[in-house]
């Protein structure tokens, strides 16, 4: 940081320091928002895409197996 501010000698060092404060908690932001990204993508979306996958699976056997309930109903009033 030193080696910075000596480039600038014409600006006050203050006004260096703030900027870099800024740009210090611009980043922190920046970063928290990337983990909060990266936790959703990585632990939430296959959680909700497993339980959308067994939703979808537990309705087609329900289904099926009413269809062939329906089935065995009908061959055993015909027979």
């Amino acid at each position: 940081m030193e080696k910075v501010l000596r480039k600038f000698k014409d600006i006050p060092q203050n006004d260096i320091i703030e900027k870099f404060k800024m740009n210090e908690e611009i980043m922190n932001a920046e970063f928290n928002i990337f983990l909060l990204v990266k936790v959703i993508l990585l632990y939430l979306v296959p959680m909700l895409l497993t339980f959308l996958l067994l939703m979808i699976g537990t309705a087609l056997m329900t289904i099926c197996y009413f269809i062939i309930f329906i089935f065995s109903l009908l061959y055993c009033f015909y027979c």
